[in-house]
């Protein structure tokens, strides 16, 4: 528009003016032009300067409001991220990172996670960035295990510090479990075996071949039993079952009359106090209660000697709010050292009595973990050499 401008003022001059007086005007319009020109240049350039200048300040604004996006998600999780750079030097962190390792911006991991372990598969992540999941164990004082997972995001390394301690030791335990599950079955299965090899008509006499099959009958039955109480264990572990009302009075009468003549045989004198659980009931899970007594019952019959007493009584403790029912017997008794873990999968207090004593050490642990299912616990007191007290305690709501 403006060049148009310029070439119609020309024409209107070339038609008033003289030839002379025009090439005065056109040179001081190239003049203006040319200065004109310039200025628009340099004032473009210095635009140009300043949309870049803002532009570079525009990403620096971008990237403060993604790394405040980024510390606003990860504050949500409840275990330790840091976001790293290439060099593996933090970045940001969650509350979870700060309040475990300290804030420490702009240092390397390595000197924040001071584990020996990690610092040494951090390395192997360095060399190769495909050894970017790993575990390390921090003994002292916690003694924990801890697994790591890093990724890469955006221009971030992500690292994720998850507590694994409780994995780790569960899977130790599933390792021991199978071990000893392994060898409690191997022992009566060689006996079977030994004796089946041993049976022989031309031999041995009738009454001798006979009693080497009452041995693998016996033992035969012990497998049995053990893989009665393995199932009885998975059930109670994984099966939520309804409660219902439970008379207590009743089913501990019940539970006491199937082993009355037992006791009676081994000459272990049985007392009963029940009279003030007549009117209690409490809500159980069907036949769990029955469970927990029997086996309860067939500890104190187990490990008391003859002539000695064993007493079960139950009452309501009005001062703490809830029913017990305790077994009490004048056994072996239980040294402080085994108190804690006799309700462990296959623990057994006397090792020695193993052959003496049929069990697989299963009786305790299922009735443990069927209190607590039911929202129940056991507290177990012992005098060794001089007997145990087993108080199952039913809280009232």
């Amino acid at each position: 528009m403006i060049i148009i401008a310029l070439i119609l003022i020309n024409l209107i001059l070339i038609s008033f003016f003289n030839f002379k007086t025009i090439l005065i005007i056109l040179f001081f319009e190239c003049l203006s032009g040319l200065i004109s020109f310039a200025f628009l240049k340099r004032k473009s350039l210095g635009l140009y300067k300043f949309s870049s200048s803002q532009r570079i300040d525009n990403s620096n604004i971008n990237d403060i409001q993604s790394d405040k996006y980024y510390q606003k998600l990860i504050d949500h999780f409840d275990f330790p991220i840091f976001f790293l750079d290439k060099n593996l030097e933090i970045k940001i962190q969650n509350n979870q990172s700060i309040l475990s390792y300290g804030k420490n911006t702009s240092l390397p991991v390595s000197s924040v996670i001071r584990d020996y372990e990690f610092i040494e598969n951090i390395g192997k992540f360095k060399k190769n960035p495909k050894f970017n999941n790993f575990i390390w164990k921090k003994e002292l004082p916690e003694r924990k295990t801890y697994k790591a997972q890093l990724k890469y995001f955006n221009n971030f390394i992500v690292l994720q510090v998850l507590d694994f301690t409780q994995e780790n030791n569960s899977k130790k335990n599933q390792e021991l479990y199978l071990t000893n599950l392994t060898h409690e079955l191997k022992t009566p299965l060689s006996v079977i075996i030994g004796y089946l090899e041993t049976i022989n008509f031309h031999e041995f006499s009738l009454e001798e071949n006979k009693s080497f099959i009452q041995i693998i009958n016996s033992k035969s039955f012990e497998m049995k039993n053990l893989i009665d109480q393995m199932l009885k264990l998975s059930e109670v572990e994984n099966l939520v079952k309804t409660k219902i009302k439970i008379n207590v009075f009743e089913t501990i009468n019940r539970s006491i009359n199937n082993y009355r003549e037992l006791f009676k045989k081994k000459s272990v004198t049985l007392i009963t106090d029940l009279d003030s659980s007549k009117n209690l009931f409490i809500d159980f899970a069907p036949n769990d209660l029955d469970i927990v007594l029997n086996n309860l019952l067939s500890n104190a019959l187990n490990y008391s000697e003859s002539n000695t007493t064993v007493t079960v009584f139950a009452n309501l403790n009005i001062k703490k709010n809830q029913i017990e029912i305790i077994v009490k017997d004048q056994g072996i008794g239980i040294s402080s050292d085994n108190l804690t873990k006799i309700t462990e999968k296959f623990y057994r207090v006397d090792k020695s009595r193993n052959n003496l004593i049929q069990g697989h050490g299963l009786g305790l642990a299922i009735t443990t973990e069927i209190l607590a299912k039911n929202g129940c616990r056991i507290d177990i007191s012992s005098d060794l050499g001089k007997g145990s007290a087993f108080k199952i305690i039913f809280p009232l709501s």
